[in-house]
């Protein structure tokens, strides 16, 4: 596959996921096709992690300097210090949640590589990372629902990827192994969304 084409198909395999039974067996089989032609853990952090990584400072930014106080008290922009430390740590998490993957698989005697255990992280994270595009509408309830939701999405998309990437056909192992590493990336998210709010 083309290395100009596969920015393109973290977003295509996502809207495959949310279309549910509305798509054919083989559409999302071409989908996940697309995917597992990623090479290696650098392309799939470089195409997917760094690009949507940046969505986060960049609506912090936006959302400080245009709305401030109209959705939490004190909020304001970002220091460009606080900015990279936000894409710093998104950054980071990646990397990191990708070995508890790896030991996650060496716990529950899945066969993990790199590459896989980067591809489940950066795919099932899409949703958080799209979800600081709410930053847009100047309402914390508004936020609130927005991340609950993406939390939810970015849960079953971690299921899924652990179903198919890493060929765990029993749902509760493939549960309990995606429960492990969503354990581990809350308290992440939790810092990154502290980051940005609490000044």
């Amino acid at each position: 596959m083309d290395i100009q084409q596969q920015p393109m198909e973290a977003p295509r395999l996502l809207s495959g996921w949310m279309m549910g039974s509305a798509g054919t067996q083989e559409n999302h089989d071409i989908l996940w096709d697309d995917v597992e032609h990623l090479p290696s853990a650098a392309v799939s952090f470089l195409l997917i992690a760094l690009p949507l990584s940046l969505l986060l400072p960049v609506m912090a930014n936006f959302a400080g300097n245009a709305y401030g106080n109209r959705i939490i008290a004190g909020f304001i922009a970002p220091s460009w210090e606080r900015l990279l430390l936000i894409l710093a740590w998104e950054l980071l998490m990646v990397p990191l949640l990708a070995g508890v993957a790896h030991l996650a698989g060496r716990f529950f005697q899945v066969p993990v590589n790199r590459r896989q255990a980067f591809l489940v992280v950066t795919l099932s994270t899409i949703p958080l990372w799209l979800a600081s595009l709410a930053l847009a509408v100047p309402s914390l309830i508004f936020l609130l629902i927005t991340g609950m939701v993406a939390l939810a999405l970015s849960s079953y998309a971690m299921y899924r990827c652990i179903r198919r990437l890493l060929a765990v056909e029993d749902d509760c192992l493939a549960t309990l192994f995606c429960g492990v590493i969503m354990v581990c990336a809350l308290p992440a998210w939790t810092v990154i969304l502290a980051l940005v709010l609490i000044h």
